[in-house]
């Protein structure tokens, strides 16, 4: 299955409308003294400048005004409300949230003026950081980003892109770090103060982290199999499964990871009852370890079929499971019950008109499966029809395509290609049969 990421940037940037606290239950607003008062003077004059290079001796005096306020009047509160202010202008955000936090903490009315100053210092970097993106300098991107997180963590933009940047760099684990703290943001407080259109981009953003962060651990699971490490596959490719669970390779993938492991405990079991005489209690003692596996073998596989109807490979697993079992169980009646069930799989694959494979899949504003149809039943130039659906994580389907090609002569395959519009986030893909 094929994805890209892309670079996000801020689509919903406008300041949030805080609301303050009640005038009834807030104490006097600070009075200005004569430290604020010269502090606003210089505060104003260097507003009017254009470059950083004029305004830094301004906002200097300024700061100095603000010092001695801070020595004579520490409790006046608007001595460090604009001690913040100018520190946060001039990027030195350490100090900023420092002298944020005393002016808070002295008189709580301030609190919406100092989200909004937080939140404008944030954006200022927030763009510096996309600036740097489109230069494609990622390192200073992730130092821009990470600076504009310093002063205001409350959006959700500069993580996302942290997590595009660290996926696109070959770095996982930071990505989903990353990835984790903006789905925080993007479900906070400042979701309902959105406009309708800035809350459906916001949707969009946390289900494409969902969408992602499956795919960052699918791909682990991918390494472990490679690895011939099937417990740990299975166990990525079920954490997949989990964040997304409309993508139907990670269902495939858990089922082919325990499949893997069965075939290698078999593989043992044969050893040993070839062994002269047969190594009974070692046989037992692998019997004990394959049961559950073939339970989970059947689940797992079963949970391919909602995706993918005609996936033979899900039976041939449900069946080689309850043969597994059959030939663990002691007792006759079981034992012919299940090979009654690896039999009721097989034939069910066997009756398939055709078969579905080599399927892949690409999302986005068009998006396509294709693969070939592999003739059981059908007459040659008989129509193969399925009905292809692109699915939302919440199983919106989003765009669907009919399919109709002519079956080739029997055993054979012809290709398939479907293709839909999809407008929102894909998760994943499903078809069906049509008569």
């Amino acid at each position: 299955m094929t994805r890209s990421a892309k670079l996000l940037l801020a689509l919903a940037l406008a300041a949030v409308a805080i609301p303050g606290a009640s005038s009834a239950q807030q104490a006097p607003e600070p009075k200005d003294n004569k430290f604020t008062k010269d502090a606003t003077k210089f505060m104003t004059v260097a507003g009017l400048k254009q470059k950083p290079e004029e305004q830094a001796p301004l906002y200097q005096q300024a700061l100095d005004a603000l010092k001695q306020g801070m020595a004579k009047e520490p409790q006046n509160a608007k001595v460090w409300l604009l001690a913040g202010e100018i520190y946060a202008s001039t990027g030195q955000f350490a100090q900023a949230d420092s002298a944020f936090k005393q002016a808070q903490g002295l008189y709580a009315g301030y609190g919406p003026e100092i989200e909004g100053a937080r939140e404008q210092a944030w954006l200022k970097e927030f763009q510096k950081g996309t600036q740097a993106l489109d230069r494609n300098q990622p390192d200073s991107a992730i130092a821009f980003m990470k600076s504009a997180e310093s002063i205001y963590d409350q959006r959700p933009e500069a993580q996302l892109n942290l997590g595009v940047i660290y996926l696109n760099s070959s770095k996982p684990d930071e990505a989903v770090e990353a990835f984790k703290l903006a789905k925080i943001r993007l479900n906070g407080p400042l979701t309902a103060k959105l406009k309708p259109d800035d809350q459906a981009q916001w949707k969009t953003w946390d289900q494409l982290i969902d969408v992602t962060t499956a795919q960052i651990e699918g791909n682990k699971g991918i390494e472990a199999f490679q690895k011939e490490q099937f417990d740990a596959s299975a166990a990525q490719f079920a954490k997949a499964l989990q964040i997304n669970p409309r993508g139907r390779d990670y269902a495939y993938n858990y089922a082919e990871s325990i499949f893997a492991r069965t075939n290698k405990l078999e593989e043992q079991r044969r050893a040993l009852q070839s062994a002269k005489p047969p190594k009974t209690a070692e046989i037992k003692k692998l019997d004990e370890e394959l049961l559950p596996l073939y339970e989970q073998l059947i689940a797992a596989a079963q949970k391919v079929l909602p995706f993918d109807p005609a996936n033979t490979d899900s039976y041939i697993m449900i069946a080689k499971s309850y043969r597994g079992e059959s030939e663990a169980a002691t007792d006759p009646k079981q034992k012919q019950a299940f090979q009654n069930k690896a039999l009721e799989a097989l034939t069910t694959a066997q009756k398939l008109p055709f078969e579905v494979t080599e399927v892949n899949a690409s999302f986005g504003e068009t998006s396509s499966l294709s693969g070939k149809i592999k003739n059981h039943m059908l007459k040659a130039g008989e129509p193969a029809k399925i009905k292809v659906s692109f699915v939302a994580l919440d199983g919106t389907v989003l765009g669907s395509a009919d399919v109709s090609v002519a079956a080739g002569a029997a055993d054979s395959t012809v290709p398939f290609d479907a293709k839909a519009p999809t407008k929102g986030q894909v998760a994943g893909w499903k078809y069906e049969l049509v008569q």
